[in-house]
């Protein structure tokens, strides 16, 4: 369980020091783990204490109260025994919703007497942690949490197809030292990744009409527009689909095509096979097109004034090999400009969408002589709202070089 506004946190920088709440608590009696955690980070219910090389610091108020504590206390505040900010009436329903009674709640001695009868615990809607989420489950059949039914839809698909081996991709990417790729049960196949977002985006719509039905804004959001960028900017790396797969899936759902998610039997649990090794070779830069591919774009290499395109192209070098790739926008991290998103999928989507699936569809292996892989990935580098982490462009050149070959 998680308390909340009871674990405070703190960064003590110099002269400064700035106090937050975080809605969690922490106490010894939660599991072993825990306990084991707090007590490497010192932490404390009588004092403040720093907890690490940061200067992070902590107090844990609730650390050696146990299930009983925490619940006969919020018992107490409902029933106006303790003054406090709430009578935390909201917690005490959450808990009765997820599990359809409560301790607290309730004026019979045999339920006074139960173990534990709120011990639900909340997190992630689509989390396998916990094979079966009684928790959601429960609070969804409460009116005023029906409309998350599709999540807990949702989440049992993901769950029931868990160890269905045909939903996931088999053949590594990595060659090692010796030349063998490994051959083994991986992330998720680029069907079963299509499948996902249509179902997401399904979902993503509906909830955005039932809201608007009502007059309050959509209560939730799967699939962002950085989102669906970012998936669609990582199959394009991967190169799990033709070119701007994802943006026709969001597309076809937008004018009206709709994909419920199924209810499929629970797929059995079945042994792991053992990882077997390929041999393919020194690596995948075989020949003289690998220089043309990954994250340098020839066509707009050649157009531009002098050679140099209309975003530029410089040099890197990757282990040990001179390479030429765009002179992409970079940052802290991966990131998707939602400005630059949204622009580019009100003004160029659907031209791109009907370049690459429409009737005069280009061909599947090559675009006046691009490779498909990475095509979609450039495309959004070369309009500015994409930009790789700083320091990772020669890796981010090695992954699109290696989709092209794969």
């Amino acid at each position: 369980m998680r308390k909340s506004v009871t674990h405070h946190k703190a960064c003590n920088g110099a002269g400064v020091t700035l106090f937050t709440h975080p809605l969690e608590g922490v106490g010894k009696a939660e599991s072993v783990v825990r306990a084991a955690n707090v007590t490497r980070r010192k932490e404390s219910d009588v004092a403040i204490v720093q907890t690490n090389e940061d200067g992070n610091v902590a107090l844990a108020p609730i650390l050696g109260w146990d299930w009983d504590d925490v619940f006969g206390y919020l018992g107490l505040c409902a029933n106006g025994f303790e003054h406090t900010y709430s009578d935390m009436r909201d917690v005490i329903d959450t808990y009765r919703e997820a599990t359809g009674e409560c301790v607290i709640a309730s004026s019979d001695e045999e339920d006074a007497k139960a173990s534990k009868p709120c011990q639900s615990r909340f997190g992630c809607w689509n989390c396998l942690q916990v094979k079966d989420d009684r928790s959601m489950d429960q609070m969804v059949q409460e009116p005023q949490h029906a409309y998350m039914k599709p999540l807990a839809r949702f989440r049992t698909f993901l769950k029931n197809t868990f160890y269905d081996l045909s939903r996931r991709t088999w053949v590594g990417r990595t060659i090692d030292e010796n030349g063998y790729i490994r051959f083994a049960v991986d992330g998720y196949s680029p069907p079963m990744l299509q499948e996902l977002l249509k179902y997401a985006l399904t979902i993503d719509i509906e909830e955005r009409e039932s809201a608007a039905r009502l007059g309050i804004a959509p209560r939730y959001q799967i699939v962002s527009l950085e989102a669906l960028f970012a998936i669609c900017a990582s199959w394009s790396s991967q190169g799990f689909s033709r070119p701007f797969e994802g943006l026709r899936i969001y597309s076809e759902i937008e004018k009206g095509a709709s994909y419920p998610v199924p209810d499929v039997p629970e797929f059995p649990k079945v042994p792991i096979p053992p990882a077997r090794y390929i041999k393919v070779g020194k690596g995948w830069n075989a020949g003289i097109d690998w220089q043309y591919t990954g994250l340098r774009d020839p066509m707009i290499e050649a157009i531009g004034f002098g050679g140099n395109g209309c975003i530029g192209h410089r040099q890197i070098f990757s282990k040990g090999e001179p390479r030429i790739i765009m002179d992409v926008n970079t940052g802290p991290e991966f990131s998707i400009d939602p400005e630059g998103a949204a622009l580019f999928m009100m003004f160029e989507m659907e031209r791109y969408v009907e370049e690459w699936h429409g009737s005069n569809a280009r061909k599947a292996l090559a675009m006046e002589g691009h490779h498909v892989a990475g095509v979609e990935y450039r495309t959004y580098v070369s309009y500015g709202f994409l930009s790789v982490a700083k320091g990772q462009e020669a890796k981010v050149d090695e992954i699109l070089r290696t989709a092209v070959d794969h």
